[in-house]
């Protein structure tokens, strides 16, 4: 008896996992398709930042964003990654702008501590807390969700995943 407990205990978590899969091949930006005019955004980051998309791409920058939640393993897994691009992209000073979009209300000391947990070494690129409205805008259903808006404020990938090494945030980028 305790042998087909386990057997069916076994297939629940196969059938968990079946049912979470999909949903991470599926995270994605709907509202914004490929090729698509993004609408422009203002955010603070939990540092008091403000972060306008429309003026950093008159500077010519790409802007990388960054749907995420504290508790999401996949955003954990790829949180070293994502901190290593900022960092090695300039910490925005360049040609690119990362920004981490929190969909839960988090404070700044909740956020330090995701980044000492999961970034490693790397600096993490700044947050916004609470960025549900953003969420809803772009109709990101999903965590984690990486995309990239080009400097002519068009959807150049709304999905990059999957994620397993920073490399694939370089491979998304269409700079020579």
């Amino acid at each position: 008896m305790k042998k087909q407990g386990a057997h069916i205990h076994g297939r629940h978590v196969l059938l968990v996992w079946l049912l979470w899969l999909p949903s991470l091949a599926s995270a994605q930006a709907y509202n914004y398709p490929n090729g698509s005019l993004v609408a422009d955004f203002v955010v603070t980051d939990v540092n008091g930042n403000v972060h306008d998309l429309y003026d950093y791409t008159a500077q010519g920058k790409y802007v990388f964003l960054d749907f995420f939640a504290l508790g999401c393993p996949p955003c954990q897994e790829t949180a070293p990654y994502w901190a290593e691009f900022y960092q090695t992209y300039g910490c925005n000073s360049g040609d690119v702008v990362c920004l981490s979009l929190d969909y839960e209300l988090n404070t700044a000391a909740e956020i330090q501590a995701y980044a000492d947990a999961y970034c490693g070494e790397w600096a993490p690129p700044p947050v916004v807390t609470g960025a549900l409205a953003l969420t809803s805008l772009f109709g990101v259903g999903n965590a984690p969700n990486y995309c990239l808006i080009g400097p002519d404020n068009v959807m150049i990938n709304n999905c990059i995943w999957p994620v397993a090494s920073m490399a694939d945030f370089v491979a998304a980028l269409p700079l020579s």
